[in-house]
């Protein structure tokens, strides 16, 4: 199962503790939230080179690791501390503060407690596979009818063939996780939000929307979402307003007329 890699497969004994050579986003999301708290806005603003001072033990500790010597970021104000390990050092950061809050609680640990490197990576790998399991469960569910309405007594006619679908949805989400790749938890709460406009209820639907955009940059390519959302609920306020009777002035006119 490729649920058990993360602490069954031969990359677990990596620094990196992920599927692929190259995988380096979960460490880094991580250290970037360490490294907002220190420069703030400027993560976003400035490349991430310029922000850190990367002495020559910062890049042999991170070398000792297996990884890219200039990923290494010193800061003075973490003085004797294990220096942080940023990807893309020649670019801003390119994701939303909600990947900084929600890599929080590894900077937590990379940060306050003596948990290595590797350990830190790995917890993190696993959050990325409870929500990517969520997701392909909450998936496979929809694909096969099992979040219908109650006035919808038989299931959608693709419900049977779906059944081939689960292992490819599964497939498609899992390993990324394991790739270190958080992806999964801003389309899950797309999907919630497909759900919720489905259901009738686009204010629900919009504020998922919102969460899955402040989470990840790349949850802009469900923007028809929101935009279907907001004409509902544009639609949904001009039929609550009671029409005044004719001849006859409202409230708020009165209110809002000269005396």
């Amino acid at each position: 199962m490729p649920g058990a890699l993360p602490v069954r497969g031969p990359h677990a004994r990596r620094a990196r503790a992920a599927l692929g050579r190259s995988c380096s986003d979960h460490y880094a999301h991580y250290a970037a939230a360490i490294l907002f708290w220190h420069r703030g806005f400027d993560i976003y603003r400035h490349p991430t080179r310029e922000l850190c001072n990367a002495d020559s033990s910062s890049r042999a500790y991170v070398a000792a690791l297996g990884l890219e010597p200039e990923s290494a970021c010193g800061l003075p104000e973490r003085a004797g501390a294990r220096p942080l390990v940023i990807n893309w050092p020649d670019h801003p950061r390119p994701y939303p503060p909600g990947a900084l809050l929600y890599a929080a609680p590894e900077a937590l640990l990379y940060a306050h407690t003596g948990l290595s490197f590797r350990v830190i990576n790995r917890l993190t790998i696993m959050k990325h596979l409870i929500m990517a399991h969520l997701l392909a469960g909450i998936l496979s569910l929809l694909l096969l009818g099992r979040f219908r309405h109650e006035e919808e007594m038989a299931p959608p006619p693709f419900a049977r063939g779906a059944i081939i679908l689960v292992p490819l949805i599964y497939l498609a989400v899992v390993p990324w996780a394991i790739g270190g790749i958080y992806d999964a938890v801003a389309v899950l709460l797309v999907v919630l939000a497909i759900g919720r406009g489905h259901r009738g209820d686009p204010l629900a639907a919009l504020l998922l929307f919102g969460g899955a955009l402040f989470l990840h940059c790349r949850a802009v390519w469900s923007l028809p979402l929101a935009i279907a959302c907001c004409r509902s609920l544009r639609r949904r306020s001009r039929t609550s307003v009671p029409a005044s009777p004719p001849g006859r002035r409202s409230k708020n006119a009165c209110a809002s007329s000269p005396s």
